[in-house]
């Protein structure tokens, strides 16, 4: 489940960064990062809408694209862009995206408000304007304006000591307006000729007007179907039709009758209806109704401007790259083909009415796009560096690896063989870690490390170039840091032979079995107290070694030279401290561990300095004939004796190697 996440991120960030290249590829308006597989920009859209846009439009500028879903939506919060694409470009802008909302509530959008581009919506245009919203049909019905405002206000009067909300008072005034001009009636207030009818036009204007608000998922993603959504916008559309029909029949009825009052006040139903005789085939009683809704449109378009100043229109995406060029002419050819759907635009008109001169760049813009463009860039390199690690069958490896640091992140954790096991049960026997710019491979197999150190033994005989050794260890010189070489061969000859054969253990044997017995001693003495048993056994291994090493002992009883004991112990101390520190410049050399290195050479001449001195005095036993025999030879008069023969190789720098190898074997038994 882990990596199957892992993986759906690295999805996520590659479509992201593909998708915004592109957008800029094809020179697109700006766009907010990231959009998202799917949902796109879906998840940017708070309520309340106009604001939101405002926002981001604010950051990225007066002209932006987003990703709806499976539509495209240009945002234009700029008074002279928006100009602009009403004047010179508004064929291109006169089209309406093809919704739920207006296949069911604008008779499968062939209404004024939703109709395509085209014959029917220039003709529905020209009716609306000459009969419907011309400046001669609304002076004719002035009257009714004159009368609903002087209502209105003799009923503000009536309530001059009461709280009234202005909102619903405004609300009233305009719906009875609208609907005394479509069919000579008002169903707000008083002065309501049928209450029940009055209480159903409200129900379905309510309803209506809150389905209207809704934000349908299907329209941005169409495999997700809103079927209870659709239901609604069905019982709401049936309701409402069969109340728009009704009303016609009423009118039709009283033109029968000849009881239409005259040119000057017959309502907008009659006067469709009176082109209906003359054009029974176009006028039909779903064109009638759906002009009867422009007035609703115009409603909508001013009750709805505070809560949400947009308007929406279809685009062509051509012109999507025109208002990408802030210093090119905008300009469409008229003829152009086919307008897609799915591609849509909206005019902010709060953010365009509130939109300032000048805009002040930020500069926490270019961080915000830094910190989001970080996290695809780290995605990218962790699936890329996987895969390719996969190409090149190397072993498994964790994932995902990190750039500059690559698994280093995982070894925080102390201690560090218990961190290793862990993630080997996970991975495998054999792990590959990328630790800063080195590789790291471990083994947790004891079959696969016997074949690592019989069959390959070759292969693994060299040793990292490491800050440690550098210092520590004469430049890498010492038997357990250096080159695989002649060198290497040779010191191992020399510890094979003088240091840990059989026959120089073997000699010192008498030394192992007094620190032994000493230890014993010792415990019997403190048989009534507390021991902690792991100092006592690396006291006795240090007594061991430096008795072999240079023939002298640093802890417990018995030991020559206080102060030299003092000045062993505290070196030791420091060389296995320094010997357990992780550097962070050995795996990211460009990091340089300054105060670290000047440790490592502190210690390194305090360490030098005291082997160098138990070197010269062992020289001096020597030339005194003071060294006991061949059987009681420590390692360092042993090495001095080789140095007579090949004063050349045998320096005292190589002796000090040597004498490390004890230490290395303490540091490991430890």
């Amino acid at each position: 489940m882990a990596t199957l996440f892992l993986y759906f991120l690295v999805f996520l960030a590659l479509y992201a960064i593909t998708i915004h290249f592109l957008n800029k590829i094809r020179n697109f308006p700006p766009s907010p990062y990231p959009s998202l597989p799917i949902i796109g920009h879906l998840y940017l859209l708070k309520k309340p809408i106009y604001r939101t846009l405002s926002k981001i439009s604010s950051k990225h500028g007066p002209v932006i694209l987003l990703q709806q879903g499976s539509r495209r939506l240009l945002v234009v919060s700029s008074p002279s862009i928006a100009e602009e694409c009403f004047t010179k470009n508004d064929v291109v802008f006169a089209n309406r995206p093809r919704l739920l909302i207006a296949k069911h509530l604008a008779y499968n959008s062939t209404s004024l408000g939703w109709a395509p581009y085209g014959d029917h919506w220039r003709n529905l245009r020209k009716i609306a304007s000459i009969e419907v919203l011309s400046a001669y049909r609304l002076q004719m019905l002035s009257a009714i304006r004159l009368e609903e405002v002087k209502a209105m206000i003799c009923g503000l009067f009536r309530k001059q000591n009461q709280l009234v909300d202005m909102k619903t008072v405004f609300f009233e005034l305009t719906l009875n307006i609208m609907m005394r001009m479509i069919a000579g009636k008002r169903y707000y207030g008083e002065n309501v000729s049928d209450v029940e009818e009055a209480k159903r036009f409200q129900a379905i204007h309510a309803e209506a007007f809150l389905l209207s608000g809704k934000t349908i998922i299907g329209d941005y993603i169409p495999w997700i179907k809103s079927k209870k959504m659709v239901k609604r916008l069905v019982e709401c559309h049936i309701k409402r039709d069969n109340f728009m029909q009704y009303l016609i029949e009423e009118q039709r009825t009283k033109i029968r009758e000849g009881d239409c009052c005259g040119e000057k006040k017959r309502n907008l139903i009659q006067v469709l209806l009176s082109l209906q005789e003359t054009e029974p085939e176009y006028y039909t009683d779903d064109i009638i109704k759906g002009l009867m809704m422009i007035w609703k449109l115009v409603w909508d378009a001013t009750a709805l401007r505070g809560g949400t100043d947009i308007y929406i229109l279809s685009m062509d995406p051509a012109f999507v790259k025109k208002l990408a060029m802030p210093n090119s002419q905008l300009y469409v050819d008229p003829s152009k083909g086919s307008v897609s759907y799915d591609n849509f635009v909206i005019l902010n008109v709060w953010a365009s009415s509130n939109a300032s001169k000048t805009r002040t760049v930020a500069i926490n813009r270019s961080m915000a796009a830094l910190f989001l463009y970080f996290p695809v860039f780290l995605a990218l390199y962790a699936i890329t560096r996987h895969f390719l690690e996969r190409i090149e069958n190397f072993p498994p490896t964790p994932f995902p690896s990190l750039p500059i640091i690559g698994h280093l992140y995982l070894l925080i954790k102390k201690p560090i063989y218990r961190t290793l096991s862990k993630i080997s049960s996970k991975h495998g026997p054999v792990i590959l870690l990328q630790q800063g710019s080195r590789r790291l491979l471990v083994v947790s197999s004891p079959s696969i490390a016997q074949e690592c150190f019989t069959k390959n033994d070759v292969i693994f005989a060299n040793r990292p170039r490491l800050l440690l050794a550098k210092h520590l260890a004469y430049n890498h010189t010492t038997l357990a840091w250096a080159s695989y070489g002649d060198h290497w061969r040779n010191l191992r000859k020399i510890a094979s032979v003088e240091v840990l054969s059989a026959y120089r253990l073997q000699t010192l044997s008498s030394m192992r079995v007094d620190e032994v017995k000493s230890m014993i001693c010792g415990l019997f003495r403190n048989q009534n107290q507390i021991v902690e048993m792991k100092t006592v056994f690396f006291e006795q291994t240090l007594n061991i070694m430096m008795g072999m090493i240079a023939g002298k002992r640093y802890y417990g009883d018995a030991f020559s030279d206080v102060e030299e004991a003092k000045r062993f112990r505290a070196i030791h101390a420091e060389t296995s401290l320094l010997s357990g520190q992780t550097i962070i410049g050995d795996y990211l050399p460009w990091i340089k561990s300054k105060k670290m290195e000047k440790r490592l050479m502190e210690c390194q001449i305090k360490r030098d300095r005291f082997m160098q001195y138990l070197i010269e005095q062992q020289r001096r036993r020597i030339l005194e004939s003071d060294s006991g025999g061949e059987k009681k030879r420590n390692l360092i008069q042993v090495l001095l004796s080789l140095k007579e023969t090949e004063p050349e190789y045998y320096t005292d720098d190589i002796i000090k190697g040597l004498m490390l190898v004890r230490f290395l074997i303490l540091l490991l038994n430890y």
